[in-house]
């Protein structure tokens, strides 16, 4: 009798225990822990805030009014960033006018490494034709159109 109780109340407070010590890492807010279960080791685009999934892959963007974002993330940190510019700024321009891009019918294609860039932001400089950025290291192809 005295067995048979204490093997229901360790079958109720072990399961009870077991759950609450998992809760508390997540509920104490471990970003740390809770990204890295849902990004993992692959590399993430998020644009404007949004996932659009892994890389390799292309992506078709659209310049609009205020800045376009597009993130690369692993493992919960952001490792590098590009921002779309909306007006010819001389940075740009620079970036335009320079050896940096290829030039064609189609439109301007640019290397990542090539662009304006400060702490792994990268500037897409503003461009009223079509645009091509690759970033070869992340297998990462943005289409800038107007």
């Amino acid at each position: 009798m005295i067995i048979a109780r204490l093997v229901v109340t360790l079958a109720v407070f072990v399961p009870l225990v077991a759950g609450c010590s998992a809760s508390k890492d997540v509920a104490q807010g471990d970003e740390a822990v809770v990204d890295s279960l849902r990004y993992g080791k692959a590399v993430y685009v998020l644009i404007d805030g949004r996932d659009a999934g892994t890389v390799p892959k292309t992506i078709r963007l659209y310049r609009s009014y205020g800045t376009r974002e597009v993130s690369l993330f692993q493992q919960g940190k952001e490792i590098r960033k590009y921002e779309i510019g909306i007006a010819a700024t001389s940075a740009g321009e620079q970036a335009r006018m320079g050896f940096w891009s290829n030039r064609s019918a189609d439109g301007e294609t640019y290397d990542v490494r090539t662009l304006p860039n400060k702490d792994e932001v990268y500037l897409i400089p503003f461009s009223e034709n079509p645009m091509r950025i690759e970033d070869h290291q992340y297998g990462l192809t943005m289409l800038v159109r107007e």
